[in-house]
């Protein structure tokens, strides 16, 4: 008998446009960062070779256009920090989950795991990545992908995802506590965080 799905996010209709919009920022985050390094580079030449004029004027036109261009690498940077997050995608079930983490780079991470394999289970002290410690077996495993598909060498026994606050954290700060243990313990999370309503309404908005 098939079990019940316990928690899922995001749903299963809005992974397929949510993965096509990871690749497309892989995409953007290349041409940013090539800004970044040009924009950067010819800054800082103009910034440094402005000592070598006599004209007050030179000098300060290309300090002018220096500063400009590294203005506009700091700019993508700041862009490149907004792109760069991956999506972390779960399916929890009675005695098992899976978990999906697919990367700006491309990248296919998965885990399938028993409660029952779990050997140790903790937040990072930001509470933005989970880690797992597990038993590797036929019920519990990992696969890994590039974004061809081609399948990549994995080590099987630890796995981490990254976290990020709504469905993803309030997941692994509340509800799966019912099915495995985490760490830090409930009293801590509460302490923090507040109560799962409490967390909802602050970051999740409902």
């Amino acid at each position: 008998m098939d079990e019940e799905l316990l928690f899922e996010y995001p749903v299963q209709e809005d992974r397929a446009e949510l993965k096509t919009s990871i690749l497309e920022r892989k995409r953007d985050t290349k041409k940013s960062t090539m800004i970044v390094c040009i924009s950067s580079f010819f800054g800082l030449i103009l910034i440094a070779s402005c000592m070598f004029f006599s004209s007050s004027t030179v000098r300060l036109l290309m300090m002018i256009a220096g500063v400009f261009l590294m203005l506009i690498g700091i700019k993508h940077i700041y862009i490149l920090n907004d792109r760069t997050h991956d999506l972390t995608m779960i399916s929890a079930y009675e005695t098992y989950m899976d978990i999906e983490v697919i990367t700006v780079t491309g990248k296919t991470h998965k885990l399938h795991i028993n409660y029952s394999d779990i050997r140790l289970c903790y937040l990072s002290k930001q509470y933005d990545i989970v880690r797992f410690l597990y038993e590797h077996n036929k019920q519990s495993y990992q696969e890994l992908t590039d974004i061809d598909g081609k399948k990549l060498e994995v080590y099987e026994g630890e796995f981490r995802c990254p976290i990020s606050p709504g469905y993803t954290q309030l997941f692994f700060l509340y509800l799966a506590r019912r099915c495995f243990d985490i760490q830090p313990g409930g009293k801590e999370i509460v302490k923090k965080f507040g109560l799962q309503e409490e967390y909802i309404r602050k970051y999740i908005g409902e």
